[in-house]
């Protein structure tokens, strides 16, 4: 197995070639890709980051349906948590649907559901059950994530390369607060 990513929350005791990142919720829509999209800035970003693998899946090494993805460290051991952006990889569009599996979950098509996490054991040679398993481990640390406030920061060795990512980094300034349910919100009755 690859020594890429261990987790998304780290507590995973083996190594996997692929596994999902969800993104917390007030992070949502919150990235260099939807900041920059349609832009000469983000095709440079890409077309930078296919060249560094030869437009290959990190994952599974397909040259099909190459996807730019972002790289982010979540630090949530403090109250205000810290989304960091650390690099750029290519994933085809299998391995970044498991990537971003919450997202398909949230499209409510089972059989698509069944398909990407088919995916997903098959490239770690786990099996589905397993593989159910770790996506519901990283569902219960995204609804963690969901619930605390964010800062977002890119690394300077990315910002030194790409000065316009500078736009993601908020500081203190700028923090995210968690999102709040609709059937949460206290009536006051």
């Amino acid at each position: 197995m690859s020594a890429q990513p261990t987790s998304c929350d780290n507590t995973w005791q083996m190594e996997l070639k692929l596994i999902p990142e969800l993104v917390p919720a007030p992070l949502f829509h919150r990235s260099a890709h939807n900041i920059l999209k349609k832009d000469k800035r983000w095709n440079q970003i890409r077309e930078d980051t296919l060249v560094k693998v030869d437009s290959r899946c990190r994952a599974c090494d397909s040259d099909q349906n190459p996807h730019c993805n972002e790289i982010w460290k979540y630090d949530d051991t403090e109250e205000i948590g810290l989304a960091e952006l650390v690099g750029f990889e290519i994933l085809c569009r299998d391995c970044h649907a498991v990537h971003h599996i919450g997202r398909i979950i949230s499209l409510r098509d089972k059989l698509m559901l069944e398909k990407v996490v088919s995916h997903f054991a098959r490239i770690n040679e786990i099996t589905v059950q397993e593989a159910k398993t770790l996506v519901s481990k990283c569902m219960g640390t995204h609804a963690a994530r969901s619930r605390r406030p964010w800062i977002m920061k890119v690394a300077e060795h990315l910002l030194s390369t790409y000065p316009d990512l500078s736009l993601l980094n908020t500081g203190a300034q700028r923090i995210f607060p968690p999102k709040v349910r609709p059937e949460s919100i206290s009536t006051g009755a």
